[in-house]
């Protein structure tokens, strides 16, 4: 993937995801991503991330780096080192 760009517009609509991920309240969610209203925040800017993606992104993670993944860690948490 050498060449690839990842602008701005691409991190806005992952930080919706994350939050969204997180649990935090829709209203919070746009205010973070400065929208004028929640609709545009729900609609546009949040992805559903599905506990079974999390549980096979989990899985994934832990067959190509073993043992680096906590049961209770957060999937987006950093990795321990």
């Amino acid at each position: 993937m050498t060449g690839k760009i990842i602008g701005w517009h691409k991190l806005r609509h992952t930080l919706g995801s994350l939050v969204r991920v997180l649990g935090t309240d829709i209203k919070v969610a746009q205010e973070l991503l400065r929208h004028a209203n929640s609709r545009t925040t729900r609609e546009t800017y949040t992805h559903a991330v599905s506990q079974t993606k999390r549980d096979a992104n989990t899985k994934l993670v832990e067959l190509l780096l073993p043992g680096r993944v906590l049961k209770s860690q957060h999937p987006f948490a950093p990795l321990p080192l």
